[in-house]
């Protein structure tokens, strides 16, 4: 071969050589970008995982407050209290979520890590307030897996909660103050020490509003206004923060019509979701309430409803065939005693032989004989014709 010839296949060859190895190295550098790119993505998803599970968990951890604030009031209210469930059965996991439940499992360890700890520091507070000459007055108590109260004359003055972020304690003033504790001390005192002064005036001001809202209705004006609509106010107590926070309902029968108690947080009345700033606002903001709605009780409306429907019935062309047919009729002669608003069936002499009868206590019908004793209710009646057919 000639040596001009040699040097031309040897150079192709190189050439060769040199576009492989280049595609070579540029698909190793491209596994490199995709194995980053997916290493990032799956960073990302578990940091987006570990922020879900933390909401999901505050959020939980409200709704149970939510739930144990309802069940005090609907426990003053006589009524059934609600048990939240957040357990999630197995057979109804989406498809694909199969390992949920470690994710699940992780977080619930991770809790109880944390509750343990944040017990410690607990007792930590606990042992550090009764060594303290500052904060000898107030008493640490765990209202929560990561918040301790401190109360003055067992109410609420200071939140001390784990601030998971900052791996720190962090402390909050019913004022709004707030402060992170890199330590309890000198930490905790100095901020007790600047703010105690405001806190005991809110703590005041607090008790003022109570003691003005009983006044409110106890107060005569607000005797005569109930009396004379047929009202009746109830109050129902429940706790807030240490204190026996009292809100009033008014009622006519079983029906709500209206309820008013204090903000602790923004010291202001209520009626309803009116905000109000003094107390001897409530009556006429209630009066205006109470006089734009229909106040009858749910019994007094049922009964106009029936009394108009049985208008339509006396009315009515097909049934009143169906009547005469019978050689009977159906009369609305105004007749009424202590029970009952009778609508007469009498016969072609004007012999009664029994009636339809509203109940006033119920407002429902019930079918009289001729001498006005209960047969059945109208609406036993259709059960039992049902049961029959």
């Amino acid at each position: 071969m000639k040596p001009w010839l040699r040097i031309l296949v040897i150079g192709a060859s190189i050439s060769v050589t040199a576009v492989a190895a280049g595609a070579i190295i540029l698909q190793q550098l491209q596994t490199i970008k995709m194995r980053d790119d997916i290493t990032a993505r799956m960073d990302l998803l578990v940091e987006e995982i570990r922020k879900n599970s933390e909401i999901g968990e505050e959020t939980r951890q409200n709704l149970f407050m939510l739930s144990d604030r309802s069940n005090e009031i609907r426990r003053a209210l006589r009524l059934p209290q609600a048990r939240l469930s957040y357990e999630i059965p197995v057979e109804d996991q989406p498809e694909g979520q199969e390992f949920l439940p470690y994710f699940q499992g992780v977080d619930a360890l991770l809790q109880s890590w944390r509750r343990e700890q944040f017990a410690k520091k607990y007792i930590d507070i606990e042992n550090y307030i009764n060594s303290s000459s500052v904060l000898r007055d107030f008493k640490a108590v765990l209202v929560g897996n990561f918040i301790v109260d401190l109360q003055l004359e067992s109410k609420k003055a200071y939140m001390i909660s784990s601030n998971r972020t900052e791996h720190a304690l962090r402390v909050d003033s019913i004022t709004g103050e707030s402060r992170l504790l890199a330590s309890l001390a000198p930490s905790l005192e100095e901020f007790v020490g600047r703010t105690r002064s405001g806190v005991e005036g809110a703590l005041e001001r607090r008790a003022e509003l109570i003691v003005h809202l009983r006044a409110f209705a106890a107060d005569e004006k607000t005797v005569d206004f109930l009396q004379s609509n047929e009202l009746a106010l109830q109050e129902i107590q429940t706790e807030s923060e240490g204190f026996e926070l009292p809100v009033f309902v008014v009622r006519k029968g079983e029906r709500l019509l209206a309820r008013m108690g204090v903000d602790l947080q923004s010291y202001t009345f209520f009626v309803d979701e009116v905000e109000l700033s003094s107390a001897t606002l409530i009556l006429n903001q209630l009066k205006n309430q109470i006089g734009s709605m229909d106040i009858r009780s749910n019994e007094e409306i049922q009964i106009e409803m029936l009394q108009s429907h049985f208008a339509t019935i006396l009315a009515d062309e097909g049934f009143g065939s169906f009547l005469n047919g019978k050689e009977l009729e159906l009369v609305d002669g105004g007749r009424e005693d202590s029970d009952y608003y009778y609508y007469d069936l009498v016969d072609a002499d004007g012999v009664r032989v029994g009636a339809f009868g509203i109940q006033k206590f119920i407002g429902e019908v019930y079918l009289v004989d001729h001498e006005d004793v209960p047969i059945s209710s109208l609406k036993a009646m259709g059960t039992d014709i049902e049961k029959k057919n």
